[in-house]
């Protein structure tokens, strides 16, 4: 009985010592945490960085004509640790049509609606050509893809078409547009 009364005091005298260490550094976390938050910022506070906003506008909708849809992409922000994603948009496009007459179509209405060529920014392996353009803090691309033969990384039915291509509208906000090259 004994024993077990002194043995009772000891773990009671290292134990709030240690629940104390863990209370504070739980504290610190959510403190450091928040801090981080409002550094970076909630993604989503920008109306159009999330997947709604950025098929609400007009430019996600701007498709060649005749056109068929293959398929849609996109997500919502999101943030780890300072680091994350942005929203983006996107759709896959089957086009009888050269990819030069689809470039030359989103130039044209492109320009009209008041967006700018933007830097090329790099292209997936899937893209033979990219094409970018830029307005206030949107990027939108168009990439032409590779369709000449079946690919697991295409969309089904892309083969059947003179130009498959990608219609991806993005979010891209000032310090993330610094760091592109």
């Amino acid at each position: 009985m004994r024993r077990s009364a002194m043995s009772m005091r000891h773990r009671q005298r290292f134990s709030r010592p240690l629940l104390a260490g863990l209370m504070l550094m739980v504290l610190l976390g959510g403190v450091l945490g928040v801090g981080l938050w409002q550094r970076v910022g909630d993604p989503t506070r920008t109306p159009h960085n999330t997947l709604a906003g950025l098929r609400a506008l007009p430019e996600d909708q701007l498709l060649y004509p005749g056109v068929v849809v293959l398929g849609r992409f996109g997500g919502d922000p999101y943030r780890s640790w300072g680091s994350g994603l942005n929203a983006r948009s996107g759709t896959y496009v089957g086009a009888n049509a050269p990819k030069e007459q689809v470039l030359a179509f989103y130039d044209t209405e492109l320009q009209r609606l008041g967006w700018k060529n933007g830097p090329n920014r790099g292209g997936l392996s899937t893209e033979m050509a990219v094409r970018y353009w830029d307005r206030d803090d949107l990027m939108l691309k168009v990439g032409i893809l590779y369709n000449d033969q079946p690919d697991a990384r295409l969309p089904q039915g892309a083969t059947a078409y003179a130009t498959a291509y990608t219609l991806e509208l993005s979010y891209v906000s000032t310090a993330s547009s610094a760091s592109v090259p």
